[in-house]
């Protein structure tokens, strides 16, 4: 096998098929059993997950949540309030698809933002595209783009996004 391939795959813009065929060559004994069409198709779910993975990151830098809070990672105290079915239910995302708002109320400190951002992050995963705004300078932000004249523009980012998290 040559780089030619390689610098093909690496024009192609399949850096991670690229990457998968260097893992095979480096070890022959591994993939020496598996037919060409099951090499391939190792190579080619390696690109998948690759592009779905570069995917997932690019909507959770846009998605500017302020806590990187992982949805595994939720606790459900009975001080809380908080049930563990009806989070599981949350972070299933149906409410995205029936297009339905959700509002989380609660004390201060009670957790309310880092419950909207594993929300989010959920969300992300899902492929679902997020942003979260601290309510008051997105107001700012929208009072002072009827000044400058980037009030539409920015009211039509907002439209597309799928999940808005105020708070």
């Amino acid at each position: 096998m040559s780089d030619n391939l390689l610098n093909k795959l690496t024009q192609l813009r399949l850096p991670a098929m690229a990457g998968s065929l260097i893992r095979q060559r480096e070890s022959p004994q591994t993939y020496d059993e598996l037919s060409f069409e099951e090499r391939l198709s190792q190579l080619v779910d390696d690109e998948l997950l690759n592009r779905e993975n570069g995917r997932v990151a690019r909507l959770r830098k846009t998605a500017n949540l302020k806590y990187h809070a992982a949805p595994e990672g939720l606790h459900y105290p009975v001080s809380r309030g908080l049930k563990a079915e009806q989070m599981r239910e949350l972070l299933n995302g149906h409410y995205i698809a029936h297009k339905k708002n959700l509002l989380i109320t609660g004390p201060t400190g009670c957790g309310k933002s880092w419950i909207a951002n594993a929300l989010g992050e959920q969300a992300c995963r899902q492929k679902h595209s997020v942003q979260y705004w601290r309510t008051g300078r997105l107001l700012e932000l929208l009072a002072q783009g009827r000044l400058d004249g980037s009030w539409l523009k920015h009211l039509k980012q907002l439209q597309k996004t799928q999940v808005l998290i105020l708070d």
